[in-house]
């Protein structure tokens, strides 16, 4: 069957299954990627779900998002691939038709000292997390329908920095500058914001020390860590018809952390 055909298909099931939205996720198999792509399954979102751990995770992340999602794809490519990126978006197209939601949320982080810093990992922070994300939107681009939405996962760190991840928090920065450039450029049609999680119990931190931990929490006004559900809920707001009036915006979910 021709992709034409496959795309009139696609276009038809979208209306018999009362014109489902379309959204997009990288990072999905586990933390906030994960529980962003619950949060949307439950307001009727079909979902395509981008990941890039263990190959055993494509079938069991699918299993899991079963019980809360109508249609879900489960796609693992790396995201810093040219080739990968194409999979994404011709497998959603080939799907689904089009796209309403993009969450770029995929990332990674090495934790390594400046002075221990290789061109390499460098490298594959920028890629994956900047280079990958700008141009799996631009991919999309004619793709998108009208009123459409795209999240970039920035991070505190972006604007307060941290030791061990110089490279991260360059990404992370970058993301800001993207946001603000594409929120001018593709509007009307588009809107795109990004959200700067603080300390989100995550895999990310899972290593920390309890007394780093602690110290996490000491450092905000809210005395908790933050969840992925914090995140998520940020993320169906910014992409929902409540916030039709905001772009190129950063919002700050942290618990207060500036204030502190």
């Amino acid at each position: 069957m021709s992709l034409l055909a496959r795309c009139l298909i696609a276009r038809c099931m979208r209306i018999i299954i009362h014109m489902s939205k379309v959204a997009v996720i990288t990072g999905a198999s586990s933390g906030i990627g994960l529980e962003v792509a619950k949060q949307l399954a439950r307001q009727g979102y079909s979902l395509v779900l981008n990941h890039y751990a263990e190959s055993e995770r494509t079938e069991t992340l699918l299993e899991e998002m079963r019980d809360v999602a109508n249609d879900v794809v489960v796609i693992r490519a790396d995201i810093s691939k040219e080739s990968d990126r194409e999979k994404i978006i011709s497998n959603t197209i080939e799907e689904f038709n089009a796209i309403d939601v993009l969450v770029n949320n995929a990332g990674i982080y090495h934790r390594t000292a400046f002075s221990d810093l290789t061109e390499e990992q460098y490298d594959q922070t920028l890629n994956v997390n900047l280079k990958g994300a700008l141009f799996l939107t631009q991919g999309f681009l004619p793709y998108f329908t009208a009123q459409s939405s795209v999240v970039f996962m920035s991070s505190i760190n972006a604007f307060i920095g941290s030791d061990h991840g110089v490279d991260y928090n360059i990404s992370k920065l970058g993301m800001i500058a993207v946001t603000r450039s594409l929120a001018q450029e593709l509007s009307p049609k588009i809107r795109v914001n990004a959200i700067a999680p603080g300390s989100i119990d995550t895999n990310l931190i899972a290593s920390d020390s309890p007394q780093k931990r602690q110290s996490r929490i000491d450092s905000q006004i809210i005395k908790r860590m933050g969840q992925p559900q914090d995140i998520a809920q940020m993320v169906s707001f910014l992409v929902s018809k409540k916030a039709s009036f905001i772009t190129g915006q950063t919002f700050h979910v942290n618990g207060g952390r500036y204030l502190s």
